[in-house]
């Protein structure tokens, strides 16, 4: 298991390359497991205390959340309780699971009912009565929005009826959690599958529709048997303009 050091500097045994600011801080929104992991670098060089103490003492216990966990490898009295990972095609990744030194990235350990707890922390916070977070810490992560986007969370409706959820996956799972942040309600959906964002999609857009939420509305299409070469007039080459100025930016950024 490399260090968070071998993974910052990007040296064996680690697999991926060093950390680099490859685009200004705040000025676009950009994936960065990279970003993150240089965060918990920073709590432990701060608090002398290795990452999952840090959680929790501060999150974990404070929240009730009673199984997550960011020890890494998993503690293995723990590995009769994990549901064991799947790829796409069906089989079991092998040994069951990855082990992610990637901590605050990549390295959770829990189950539905404790993510349930840590959103509704963060709805309890933004309402003002959190034993976790301020009302004035959640108010300027919600004011730190690039595109939708704060620190891991997507927003999916603003003004008087805010929510944001969070998709995540490792190889072998996927989840999905929504919170509506006026009202407290929310939803959470685990699975051990590389095709389980397939199945939280429907479980949340049936869970919206259950509890009327203005927002993961379901889109119906009606299907229609179209002759094949009907299809034929559409044969061309067609120009993306968004996919190719995205492209740039990215060739930018690298260069």
């Amino acid at each position: 298991m490399p260090s968070v050091l071998d993974i910052v500097r990007g040296i064996k045994p680690t697999n991926s390359d060093a950390l680099a600011v490859l685009v200004p801080p705040a000025s676009q929104l950009r994936y960065s497991g990279a970003g993150y992991t240089l965060a918990e670098l920073a709590m432990q060089d701060i608090f002398k205390l290795p990452f999952e103490q840090i959680t929790q003492q501060w999150l974990f216990t404070p929240s009730g959340m009673e199984t997550a966990d960011f020890t890494q490898p998993v503690n293995p009295q723990k590995h009769q309780s994990i549901a064991q990972g799947h790829k796409d095609d069906g089989t079991t990744v092998k040994g069951g699971w990855r082990n992610h030194p990637e901590q605050a990235a990549a390295g959770l350990w829990t189950n539905a009912n404790d993510l349930a707890l840590f959103l509704s922390e963060i709805g309890k916070g933004y309402r003002g009565n959190s034993k976790v977070f301020s009302k004035g810490v959640i108010d300027e992560l919600f004011n730190q929005e690039i595109e939708n986007h704060f620190y891991g969370f997507r927003t999916l409706a603003t003004g008087d009826n805010l929510a944001i959820a969070h998709y995540g996956g490792t190889q072998g799972y996927r989840s999905a959690m929504v919170l509506d942040v006026t009202t407290g309600n929310g939803a959470v959906v685990l699975t051990n599958s590389n095709n389980g964002s397939l199945l939280t999609g429907d479980i949340l857009r049936s869970v919206a529709k259950h509890y009327q939420w203005p927002y993961l509305n379901a889109t119906f299409f009606n299907q229609i048997i179209v002759d094949k070469t009907a299809l034929q007039s559409f044969i061309g080459q067609y120009e993306f303009k968004k996919k190719l100025e995205n492209r740039c930016h990215l060739q930018r950024a690298h260069q």
